[in-house]
Order: structure tokens, then C-alpha cells, then sequence
């Protein structure tokens, strides 16, 4: 296997990346509360008329930890789901969520005073949210005083917690959203990834992977979206994106903003400034992780997807897909200059000239799958990653193939290689917010042990 100049950064990845963007940079490593971990963006299955965006932060969610359980958000966050509807990378549309943490009594060790429900019911320590719309136009807000869906603590405090979550599930309109916790829908080996690209079980298209993320929970906000309300002409298109058109082409990303300043009063108050600094960003999956050199990381969570134009950090991970390649058993990947890396992140070619940017892009012209393959478009499902991403669509496995033998999905080689892991350790709910039931503090297990 040759060794270029590029193999010592390699060799030390491991230690200050985590995948898809799980504390991808040194800097959010140490503030995890504001730590995006991955996005994700469909055709709702059961509501078509709607698009669903999902934004997870705060990784590694140990359910056994109750008094962390409580705090799933900060209070000096500005988390925030990012729409750009015609393009140019910009973002047109931002839902920005705010949180609150109350406490009814602090003279007691107790969090929760019975069980618990999808509203404030018998919660000592609670935490509620305020969402808030903003174009060009001004800021809405839409929800105020929201309830955060509580922990899942054991069988005593959540003796229902599915029906938890999905009473805390708030509408406003044809708008629907939630925040809470959840169980990490990213499933991924990353034990066997870091360890210099490994895969348990060549050419890992065969299972014997183990999931890293199995038995934690994740911090989720969710929202369901009429496509009428984030389209430019207001319509649903009829067919797939028109290539000359910027309308019925979706960019999605989610970021993370602290206040700039806060100071602690006397008595445990805080007053927090208005004005708030970007600290984390996610798009596609795995891009900060895999494509950007560590010594970048930080920057590219400081800056926004119309700044990727200039950028050429694709063409700097040839020895990542070298490892990769030499791990599954493949002589070589294909050699550099990887447009096909380019424009599989980048969707160049469904994006008008200087609009190019990391973020998922979902064409809301084409319907929901009535048979979603894991695989997505290299499965043959149009409906599937990397047109948006559903939460079973088997990202690494896409990218694994990408990476060693070309895009799978414009008429590359099949994906015949992978991680070995193939689904999520939890199912997915068939309805809004989709995502899985969190695991219980009182009893759980990690990695399927």
C-alpha cells in the first residue's frame, strides 16, 4: 500500500473525529450540548404533502445518566434547521429553536415526582422551547412554552414512553415539531473505522459489524413541513426538479449558535447576550469527519455552505479511500482528481454555476418510496439518499463504495462493500416524529451486547 504525505494525518484521525459529525472537530468535542451530529430530510411516507427535516445534536446520549438525561439542550444555544429553496446555497428559510430549562422545586434530589408524560406533568426539572421562523420578511414565531418529550428513565417514570414522545409532538398550522430525546438513529462500526479503516469482516457486505451508536440516545428536533411553504412558488412539483429551474430542489443543513456572552448573577440567574456565534454546522453525512484535514475542522463549523465554492478540501482525502480500499481487499480506488466524490457531496450537477455548498439536498417533485431499499439510489429507489436522507438509509455503505470504486449512483459500480452494519439497533416509528423510542436508563445494553 503506498504511503503518501497525507498518511500521517491519517494515522492520527481516529483520536479527534467521530462519525457521521458525532464531535468531528476539536473544538465542539468540548461543548457537546452544541454538538450537530447529523440532518436528515424526506417526503414525509404517511403525510406526502409535507417534507420532514430531523437535526440531531448532543452525542453519545448514556441513558443511565439521569441528571444529564434531564438537559438534552442548552439554554444558550440557538439550535437551527437551515432551508435553501432556489439554489444558491443561501439560506431563503430558518427555523431557529430556543430553550428553557425551569426547576419547580430546588430544595429536593428529585427530577421527576411520578411518572412521566408528554407534558410538564410531575417533572420537577423540565426544559420547554420557543420556535421561531425566519425569512427575509421578519421573524414568526410559531410555538411558545412548547414541552421538551421527557428522558426515558425506567419503567417506574416512563411506563409509556412512546406515547410520551408522541404527545409532546406540537402543531401549529400544517406545521408539526418535536424536541426531545431519542434514540441515535446513525448506525455505523466506528470502533472498527478508527482503527485505521477497518472492517471486521472484508468486504463488510456480509453484517459482523458492530454499531457504535447502539444503546444511545441522541437530542432530537424534528419538523414536519408543508412543501407549499418552502417551495419559491408555493406549489408542489408535479415530476423531479427541472435542472434549468431553482424551484422543487431543497439545500438542508443544521447549525448550532451560542450567545456570544453570558454572565452568571448572584443567586445561579444568568443574562445572556442577543447577538450568538456559529459553533457547529452539519449537511451530508460523514463530510467533516472524513473529507476536511484536522487541522480545518473548526473552521468549516464556523462558516456556512455558500463558502464551500472555493473550497477543495474533496480532493484531499485520497489516502482515507487508499486505507479504505486496502481494509476491504480492493487493489486501488480510482484515482484523483475525484469529480465523482465532488459532485455526489456537492451535487454540482443538479446546482446552478457558483452554488455549490455541503448540505442534503431532497427534490421534493419526487414521491416517497412505497418500498424504501437501504441502499437509496444506488438501490434503485429514487426516493432514498443521497436524494435527501431517510433515517434507514444505509449512508456508509453508499459512501464505503463511493469512496474505493465510484458513485454508485450515477452509474458507477454497485455497492458491494460496507461497514457490516446495515440497519439501526431500534425501529423507527411509522409516524411523526419517525424516529425511535429512546433507550431506558434503567436497564439497556450497548453495541447489541
Amino acid at each position: 500500500m503506498r504511503l503518501s504525505r497525507f498518511t500521517f494525518a491519517i494515522l492520527f484521525l481516529p483520536q479527534l473525529a467521530f462519525a457521521s459529525s458525532h464531535m468531528d472537530a476539536p473544538l465542539i468535542s468540548e461543548d457537546p450540548l452544541a454538538d450537530n451530529t447529523d440532518v436528515y430530510a424526506f417526503r414525509s411516507p404517511d403525510a406526502p404533502n409535507t417534507v420532514t427535516i430531523i437535526a440531531n445534536y448532543v452525542p453519545l446520549g448514556e441513558p443511565g445518566l439521569g441528571y444529564r438525561s434531564y438537559f438534552g439542550f442548552s439554554d444558550n444555544v440557538r439550535y437551527e434547521i437551515r432551508i435553501d429553496n432556489d439554489r444558491d446555497s443561501v439560506t431563503d428559510i430558518r427555523y431557529d429553536f430556543l430553550f428553557t430549562t425551569g426547576v419547580a422545586d430546588g430544595s429536593t434530589f428529585l427530577y421527576n415526582g411520578g411518572p412521566l408524560d408528554g407534558t410538564t406533568t410531575n417533572r420537577n426539572v423540565g426544559q420547554t422551547y420557543v420556535v421561531n421562523r425566519v425569512t427575509s420578511g421578519g421573524t414568526t414565531t410559531l410555538i411558545s412554552g412548547a414541552p421538551v418529550s421527557p428522558p426515558n428513565l425506567g419503567p417506574r417514570s416512563n411506563p409509556d414512553p412512546q406515547g410520551a414522545m408522541l404527545a409532546a409532538v406540537q402543531q401549529t398550522g400544517g406545521t408539526k415539531v418535536f424536541a426531545g430525546t431519542a434514540d441515535d438513529p446513525f448506525f455505523l462500526d466506528a470502533g472498527a473505522l478508527f482503527d485505521l479503516t477497518s472492517v471486521r469482516q472484508p468486504p463488510g457486505n456480509a453484517g459482523g459489524g458492530v454499531d457504535t451508536f447502539a444503546g444511545f440516545n441522541i437530542s432530537t428536533i424534528a419538523l414536519q413541513i408543508p412543501i407549499t411553504d418552502v417551495t419559491v412558488d408555493g406549489e408542489i412539483p408535479p415530476g423531479p426538479a427541472d435542472p434549468s429551474d431553482p424551484d422543487g430542489l431543497l439545500g438542508i443543513h443544521s447549525t448550532a449558535s451560542r450567545r456570544r456572552t453570558v454572565v452568571r448573577t448572584p443567586g445561579g440567574g444568568e443574562v445572556g447576550s442577543t447577538l450568538f456565534a456559529q459553533v457547529s454546522r452539519v449537511g451530508m453525512p460523514m463530510v467533516n469527519m472524513t473529507m476536511r484535514p484536522v487541522g480545518e475542522r473548526d473552521e468549516y463549523n464556523r462558516r456556512m455552505p455558500d463558502t464551500d465554492a472555493s473550497d477543495t478540501f474533496f480532493l484531499e482525502f485520497s489516502d482515507f479511500a487508499s486505507f479504505l480500499a486496502y481494509s476491504l481487499g480492493i487493489e486501488s480506488p480510482p484515482s484523483p482528481p475525484r469529480d465523482d466524490v465532488v459532485n455526489f457531496f456537492y451535487h454540482t450537477t443538479k446546482t446552478p454555476a457558483g452554488g455549490v455548498g455541503d448540505m442534503v439536498r431532497l427534490d421534493v417533485g419526487i414521491p416517497p418510496s412505497a418500498n424504501p431499499n437501504r441502499l437509496g439510489q444506488a438501490g434503485g429507489d429514487p426516493a432514498g439518499f443521497p436524494n435527501g436522507r431517510r433515517l434507514s438509509d444505509d449512508v456508509v455503505d453508499v459512501i464505503y463504495s463511493l469512496l474505493v470504486a465510484g458513485d454508485p449512483t450515477a452509474g458507477g459500480p454497485p455497492v458491494a462493500v460496507g461497514d457490516g452494519v446495515d440497519e439501526n439497533d431500534k425501529p423507527f416509528l411509522s409516524s411523526f416524529p419517525y424516529v425511535g423510542v429512546p433507550h431506558q436508563g434503567f436497564e439497556h445494553t450497548h453495541h447489541g451486547q
